[in-house]
């Protein structure tokens, strides 16, 4: 039996907020349009009922009507119909009415996700043909909706909708699963001048915002907070999924954690001098690189009396590609080494000439 309390409700407006500060920046097909249709589907009862009746379908009108762009008022009017398990010839139907505040937003390829909460109205009537005796009642309960929509045409719009309702039935949970399928018109709210005065001042609205957006992702670049520079960038796609910088800014910082997590890696390995290329590169976008690669440094410093000598005889013994790749290992671990700079230098310019006279 599944049963609904607080906690559940709690956790339904705590998604909704969640979604809220994406949803504010969001631009949909509901925004600027009254959406009106029609729906069908399948309706699965559970509880108490699950065993007394038989699943039923249902059928019925929407509208959706925009208060702003991210919330909107979603209302029913619905029919379900049941048979009673134990008689063909009995019959519920359930005449109901949601009122359904809800929160959309906006992904690629104009699709929209929405959800919210709201009340339900609802007549049950319950008839036995046999005998020609009915019953009826009215009650109140309330509701979870939540579904996806689809833009296929200029002004029609297809959604899946799914829909949880919890009401009362004598003295007994009535809780029903409804899923929809519905399609619809959008009517639009205002004319063509002011819809395209709309959306210019939604452009600069959305523009700003991405300004912004960028100014906030530099600065934690520049800071190496990588992880809040990704939220920005990928807020920036968001708005724009045509932002090829911001695109490019979280391939780099992406490519910086996976070198971070490599240079881990070598590290407990005790490989510090492999981790090393690892560090540098990915200690231009993340602090805790930066520090490892400090910390590792300092390990590696005893190294360079060694790695100078043998850069020194690899010189001397005309291996110069040795001498050189020695050396940036020297430099990886002290960028100033002014023994490292010299002999690469040396080491180049001799290759350079051998190159002149082969």
């Amino acid at each position: 039996m599944i049963v609904i309390g607080y906690k559940h409700v709690l956790s339904v407006f705590l998604l909704l907020y969640m979604l809220l500060p994406a949803a504010i920046m969001a631009q949909t097909s509901f925004d600027g349009h009254i959406t009106i249709g029609t729906q069908a589907g399948y309706s699965a009862l559970s509880g108490y009922y699950k065993n007394k009746l038989d699943n039923g379908i249902g059928a019925g009108f929407f509208i959706y009507a925009p208060y702003n762009n991210f919330i909107m008022l979603n209302a029913q009017l619905v029919y379900y119909r049941y048979t009673f398990a134990e008689s063909s010839s009995s019959s519920m139907q359930v005449y109901a009415l949601h009122s359904i505040p809800s929160l959309y937003y906006s992904l690629p390829h104009d699709i929209t996700i929405f959800g919210g909460t709201g009340l339900s109205v609802q007549y049950h009537t319950a008839t036995a043909l046999k005998t020609d005796a009915h019953d009826s009642t009215i009650k109140a309960g309330w509701l979870l909706n939540a579904g996806i929509a689809k833009s296929i045409f200029k002004h029609t719009i297809i959604m899946l909708d799914c829909q949880y309702s919890l009401s009362e039935l004598s003295h007994k949970k009535l809780q029903v699963l409804n899923i929809y399928g519905k399609i619809g018109y959008m009517f639009a709210l205002y004319s063509a001048d002011d819809y395209i005065e709309q959306q210019k001042e939604k452009e600069k609205n959305k523009a700003e915002k991405i300004k912004k957006l960028y100014e906030s992702g530099y600065a934690y670049l520049k800071n190496k907070e990588h992880t809040s520079a990704l939220q920005c960038f990928h807020r920036i796609l968001s708005l724009d999924s045509g932002q090829v910088v911001a695109q490019q800014h979280i391939n780099k910082i992406n490519e910086a954690i996976v070198h971070h997590n490599h240079a881990i890696a070598l590290i407990q390995q005790n490989k510090k001098i492999e981790a090393l290329p690892y560090l540098i590169q990915a200690s231009d976008y993340i602090q805790d690189a930066e520090k490892n690669l400090i910390a590792t440094r300092e390990q590696l410093k005893p190294e360079i009396l060694t790695l100078q000598t043998k850069g020194i005889e690899q010189f001397t013994n005309n291996d110069y590609d040795g001498c050189i790749a020695t050396m940036n290992i020297i430099l990886m671990i002290n960028p100033d080494n002014p023994t490292a700079k010299a002999y690469i230098v040396r080491a180049k310019r001799i290759k350079e000439t051998i190159k002149k006279f082969q």
